[in-house]
C-alpha cells in the first residue's frame, strides 16, 4: 500500500504554486482554512475554509494560498492501482464539495486516523479509513468538476 497522509500542515510546501504530477495516484485535498485556488489541468478553482477536492494526481495541478491568509489543509496521496482492487478506476472523478460543519470534524477525524495508524505501522486500519474517507467523497459525486480542458475561470 503506498500512501502519503497530511494532516493540518500549515502554511505551505515545496510544491505550492508550481505545477506537477504524481504517478498513478488519487489525490483528496480538505481545505481546513484559507482561501486560495486550485489549479486542475487548465481550469482554475476558488477555495476556502471547508472545501474539498477529490481528484486525479496525473493532471496537473497546483494550490496557491492567498497571501497573508493563515491557511491549513489535510491531504492524502494514495496510489489508484491500490484502490483499483476494490473500486473501479472510473471512480476516481474530480469531486469538488463544500463540507458542512458535520461532514468536515468527521473528515478530519479521519485524516487523523489514518495518520495515526501509519505512524503506528497499521497498515490495514490505515486502508480502511481511506476508503472511508473516500466513501464521504464518493458520497458527493454529483459535485463533478468540469472537464478540466476549458478556461479558467
Amino acid at each position: 500500500m503506498n500512501y502519503e497522509v497530511i494532516y493540518h500542515q500549515q502554511g505551505t510546501d515545496t510544491l505550492t504554486a508550481k505545477e506537477h504530477t504524481h504517478t498513478n495516484q488519487l489525490e483528496i485535498i480538505q481545505i481546513v482554512k484559507g482561501t486560495g485556488n486550485l489549479l486542475l489541468g487548465k481550469r482554475e478553482y476558488h477555495f476556502s475554509d471547508r472545501d474539498v477536492f477529490c481528484f486525479d494526481g496525473t493532471v496537473p495541478h497546483y494550490i496557491s494560498p492567498e497571501e497573508g491568509v493563515p491557511y491549513e489543509r489535510n491531504k492524502l496521496s494514495v496510489e489508484k492501482s491500490t484502490l483499483s482492487l476494490i473500486i473501479d478506476e472510473n471512480l476516481c472523478k474530480n469531486i469538488y464539495f463544500k463540507s458542512d460543519a458535520e461532514t468536515a470534524m468527521l473528515m478530519d477525524h479521519v485524516f487523523r486516523q489514518i495518520k495515526k495508524h501509519s505512524e503506528e505501522g497499521q497498515p490495514f486500519n490505515a486502508m480502511s479509513e481511506i476508503f472511508h474517507l473516500l466513501g464521504i467523497c464518493y458520497s458527493h459525486n454529483t459535485n463533478l468538476l468540469p472537464s478540466q480542458e476549458g478556461p479558467l475561470h
